[in-house]
């Protein structure tokens, strides 16, 4: 398999699993060249999913929770641990302000903004609140059924976000904002603008195409992003059976499966050499492989 400096994925009761020896003894090595970089990871994924829409249980799948990580901005980030962590591209700041009434104050990245130029901002916390308590079908909705008003400030970039009673698990709300200046107007938008689709990314990726024939979404680098760029150019979700997976691992045309943990799949992976290593994901989680 080619080398990679580093790739992030995400997971869904699944096994992630990088065609990748061993290490050898520490020893030094010589420099890699810039164009032996690759440019391009192949995820081996089980399929594509209805739809992309992260907040709906009929969408939930593996690819979408790949696709919320990678595309969509949100306020904490599960680092290895589990434990959220504020990501400071999306906020500088998110603390408890008041207890009566319990209120959230979150300070926004003034650079922070989507793929169409607009800021990701205030209007994007009301979009998903509105949403996670109007729309049938939604997932994780309890905290944001007893949040009472949404206040902006700053001209969007700051926010307050007021409860009706004190939430302790308010850190898991606000992830995977969607874009509500493309949004909010469309008709069906909750369900029919996602079905193929991301209409904008507030992430290092984009989506560069969805074939649903072949069972494969193309991410591509989004060059408008203002933290960290990927070092990819492109990150291809391709739908394979566990033999495929295995074939595809074994002669290095794909790089990192994210198949179900079942025994079909541990069977196939028995055969590959060299051994890839094989890691159990039990939620959705960020695995950086080196």
């Amino acid at each position: 398999m080619r080398p990679l400096r580093r790739v992030a994925a995400a997971a869904l009761l699944a096994l992630l699993v990088a065609c990748s020896p061993a290490p050898p003894a520490p020893a030094p090595s010589p420099p890699v060249a810039e164009d032996d970089e690759p440019t391009e990871v192949v995820v081996a994924v089980d399929g594509i999913g209805a739809g992309f829409n992260p907040h709906l249980l009929a969408h939930t799948s593996t690819v979408t929770t790949a696709l919320a990580t990678l595309v969509l901005p949100s306020v904490f980030q599960p680092v290895g641990d589990g434990t959220l962590q504020l990501d400071r591209a999306v906020a500088t700041s998110a603390e408890v302000v008041s207890q009566d009434p319990f209120t959230v104050s979150y300070e926004l990245n003034l650079e922070a903004s989507w793929s169409t130029n607009a800021p990701i901002a205030a209007e994007d916390f009301v979009y998903l609140w509105e949403r996670m308590r109007g729309e049938p079908g939604v997932t994780r909705a309890a905290g944001y059924q007893v949040i009472t008003d949404i206040r902006s400030r700053a001209g969007g970039k700051a926010v307050d976000v007021v409860f009706d009673e004190p939430y302790p698990a308010w850190r898991e709300l606000f992830a995977n904002l969607l874009p509500a200046h493309l949004l909010k107007d469309a008709p069906g938008s909750w369900t029919a603008a996602l079905a193929n689709g991301l209409p904008a990314s507030g992430g290092p990726f984009r989506i560069g195409a969805v074939d649903r024939a072949r069972g494969e979404v193309v991410l591509a680098r989004n060059d408008v992003y203002w933290d960290t760029p990927t070092v990819l150019d492109q990150l291809v979700l391709r739908r394979l059976d566990a033999a495929a997976t295995a074939a595809g691992l074994r002669s290095g045309d794909v790089d990192i499966a994210l198949p179900a943990a079942d025994p079909a799949v541990r069977a196939a992976l028995s055969g590959v050499a060299p051994a890839p290593r094989v890691q159990q994901a039990p939620r959705p989680t960020i695995a950086a492989m080196p």
